[in-house]
């Protein structure tokens, strides 16, 4: 199903302009430790100008937190966005170059 307004962005620019979705701006991989559990979510990309752009977030951060939600994984990320709308603020806790950090 097509969210409302959508389907007009897609017939007036030719592409998506806004989701309405909650993202942070990166793309990422499941992280696993060494029994193969899921550990987090690794920072592959991040769009510049984008929320985690802002926040400081680099490629290789692995964020472990979003909100009260744990985030193991993609999949974990993926969830804990989508219960939040554009806008929102919100903690997220991940290990950058250094160590375990907080930002909100």
């Amino acid at each position: 199903m097509i969210r409302p307004g959508i389907a007009d962005q897609l017939i007036e620019d030719g592409r998506v302009t806004s989701s309405g979705r909650a993202a942070l701006g990166v793309t990422v991989r499941t992280v696993l430790e060494t029994d193969s559990a899921p550990a987090g979510a690794a920072i592959v990309t991040v769009a510049e100008g984008g929320t985690a752009d802002e926040a400081g977030l680099r490629p290789g951060d692995i964020i472990t937190g979003l909100g009260d939600a744990r985030i193991s994984s993609v999949q974990t990320l993926a969830e804990a966005l989508a219960a939040r709308s554009p806008g929102d603020k919100v903690s997220l806790t991940y290990y950058g170059r250094e160590a375990l950090t907080p930002c909100s």
